[in-house]
């Protein structure tokens, strides 16, 4: 008799940097009062009231592995227990193809 495996997803986990940066700073900082554009604009209009940001150096690849600990952690099982880790984001560490490696 044949085993019968499968997959299945036992837990997600996310995970955001500690500094924020609110619209409200990115506006004042745009200096958005000499357009009359007011500095609450972006959280009435658009919803958006802060972002998070890396701290300068840190890769994407460091954040998605403090998500992935907080995955381990809420499925409560070893990291020995993983047979697959899938990271789905916006951005990456390196850009590729390697504009060095091409040629046209």
């Amino acid at each position: 008799m044949e085993q019968q495996t499968y997959s299945q997803i036992v837990a997600t986990g996310s995970y955001l940097p500690p500094n924020r940066v609110t619209s409200r700073s990115l506006l004042d900082e745009a200096h958005s009062n000499r357009f009359d554009i007011a500095d609450d604009w972006m959280d009435k209009h658009l919803g958006i009231i802060e972002r998070r940001v890396a701290d300068e150096g840190v890769n994407p690849s460091e954040l998605a592995i403090e998500a992935a600990w907080v995955a381990i952690r809420k499925a409560n099982i070893s990291p020995t227990q993983i047979g697959l880790i899938l990271y789905c984001g916006i951005d990456r560490d390196y850009i590729y193809p390697s504009p060095l490696k091409m040629r046209i």
